[in-house]
């Protein structure tokens, strides 16, 4: 909802919420020393508030506007999108001629006039929101993501879960853990944004040498730093997680580049065998608190929302998906690109402009190395469920048109794309980003391009799906934005109705990738009542217990995101 707005600063706002967590914080802290470390549970609930907010940039909110509209496919609410943008272009045009006025650069009448004219168009804004919010609250609350009250985010989990929030500021960090009855929270002086991107790096660093085979002996991580992370920002709170099994992950800066579970519990020297995080655990990555709420209250058809949904206080379903969920696997990948000796040249370094007009350039796409090894992923995930239950699009058949035909009409239940992701940051020309597919060879349009975009995915309809997405970061200059750009195409596919999208952190091992994705697809086959992250968290354990992949490098590059009901 439009609120009253700064006529004296110009703060983007979550500069706001930034400045809001930093002030709420230190209330709890005051409060701590005030009450023997006993703080305010009302400051607490409003530090966990604004510290949401904090976590969101202008990027992040603005990220899947066209996403979010295309995934809901209601033209009326595209044109009050439309009506509401141009709404806000004036009103930025009469704040600016409002602040002249009260600055003494026109007469009475004009700054009356100026005042009178910004109040109008705040007034017809918010009507306009009124109306989007009314017709499809999932649409609203996705696109303009709210915090969630703490209280609110207690009521939407189960005893056996819990919620772990770090966010990371330039000199502290705070952790938060959240369980249906209880919260904790922890901060650390001195080990802010700068400490952590250096220990995030020199892991990631260590990871990559490991999957380049540079290096040939040991665990392939820096040990101590990822421990010196996990001692500082998950260790403090570990007793207000309660034992809980499933874990809720939302954390921002340079810590979504690596997955929570390779972290270890205890020092190298303290132990011959590692603890990892993982152990015992199933850990599930979310964008945003909000998504939790979105994906239980929202995202859902009405018989599949939690239980906890009126009492947190979330409005009707806004779910466009109906019927059974679907059934079999969908394997599409090893795309017609490039040819087999091709060197794995990032996309950044390509010259060239990516897209004119909406289009992907083909040639662009047929230059980018090709993929042998992900034929093999896909012919073994696929042996699970038969010939029958199966079916995998590759080489020329992994082309736009026959890739929707059979996301729609055939409603697999798991759907593997093991191909390559390109990010808008990454290569010139594109708006958004999404997965390369075979380009056809004439009658190229936006809809068939070979360029399958985090808009084109939202309007999927995939009937809560499983979606692996598998050698989908294939930057290696751009970790950070790769990690944010990656987290918007699985949304895309939340959108679409996934329930649950597995994905990539670093370019994969084909080999070890191969053996994980076979015992993740056999375990499901062979019990369907197992869930999706929890099958694939024992699936991680099985494969780091081969001595061959021990290394974090390669049963740790996916993570989970999404919530499952």
């Amino acid at each position: 909802m439009t609120g009253q707005r700064s006529n004296s600063c110009r703060l983007p706002p979550w500069q706001w919420w930034r400045v809001g967590a930093l002030l709420a914080l230190a209330v709890v802290a005051a409060s701590s020393v005030a009450k023997a470390q006993e703080p305010d549970p009302h400051a607490i609930g409003k530090a966990f508030e604004y510290v949401q907010l904090a976590t969101l940039s202008e990027s992040t909110i603005n990220l899947n506007a066209a996403t979010v509209l295309a995934s809901r496919g209601d033209s009326e609410i595209s044109a009050w999108e439309s009506e509401r943008q141009a709404a806000l272009a004036a009103l930025t045009r009469a704040e600016r001629d409002f602040e002249d006025a009260l600055a003494g650069k026109g007469n009475t009448e004009a700054r009356q006039q100026a005042a009178e004219h910004r109040a109008s168009l705040l007034k017809n804004i918010e009507a306009i929101e009124v109306r989007i919010r009314d017709r499809d609250p999932a649409y609203w609350d996705l696109l303009h993501p709210e915090a969630v009250s703490l209280a609110g985010v207690q009521r939407l989990l189960n005893t056996d879960e819990a919620l772990l929030l770090i966010v990371t500021f330039e000199k502290k960090s705070y952790s938060f853990a959240v369980t249906g009855k209880s919260t904790g929270w922890s901060r650390i002086d001195g080990y802010g944004s700068s400490e952590l991107k250096s220990d995030v790096d020199a892991i990631r660093s260590g990871i990559r040498d490991k999957i380049d085979g540079y290096a040939d002996s040991g665990i392939g991580i820096d040990i101590e730093r990822a421990h010196r992370i996990y001692a500082n920002l998950v260790a403090p709170i570990k007793k207000d997680l309660g034992g809980r099994r499933r874990i809720f992950t939302v954390v921002s800066g340079p810590l979504s580049a690596l997955p929570l579970g390779l972290l270890p519990e205890t020092p190298a020297r303290e132990s011959g065998e590692v603890s990892w995080m993982a152990d015992g655990r199933v850990i599930m990555s979310l964008a945003t608190v909000s998504m939790l709420r979105a994906q239980r209250c929202l995202l859902v058809e009405p018989r599949y929302r939690h239980a906890g949904c009126e009492a947190a206080g979330v409005g009707r379903s806004g779910s466009k998906w109906s019927g059974s969920q679907g059934q079999g696997f969908l394997g599409i990948g090893n795309p017609a690109i490039g040819n087999q000796s091709a060197l794995s040249t990032p996309p950044a370094g390509m010259a060239g402009d990516w897209a004119t007009r909406g289009i992907a350039n083909r040639d662009m796409l047929l230059r980018m190395p090709s993929l042998p090894g992900t034929g093999f992923e896909l012919k073994i995930a696929a042996q699970s469920f038969g010939p029958h239950r199966s079916r995998l699009l590759m080489g020329d058949e992994a082309d736009e048109q026959t890739v929707r035909g059979a996301l729609q009409n055939g409603r697999p239940r798991f759907i593997t794309f093991a191909t390559h992701g390109l990010l808008a940051s990454q290569a010139g020309g594109l708006a958004e980003p999404g997965l390369v597919l075979t380009p056809p060879a004439d009658n190229i349009r936006s809809d068939n391009d070979g360029f399958l975009s985090a808009s084109e995915i939202a309007q999927l309809q995939l009937a809560r799906a499983a979606v692996v997405l598998s050698a989908c970061n294939t930057g290696t200059e751009e970790r950070g934005i790769a990690a944010r750009n990656l987290n918007s195409v699985a949304r895309s596919f939340q959108f679409a109705g996934a329930r649950e999208v597995i994905a990539s952190h670093w370019s994969v091992d084909d080999e070890a990738t191969a053996r994980l994705m076979e015992i993740f697809f056999r375990k499901i086959a062979a019990n369907p009542d197992l869930s999706v992250p929890a099958a694939f968290q024992e699936s991680q354990g099985e494969l780091r217990r081969d001595a061959r992949w021990a290394s974090p490098a390669f049963w740790a590059s996916f993570s989970t995101i999404g919530v499952d009901n």
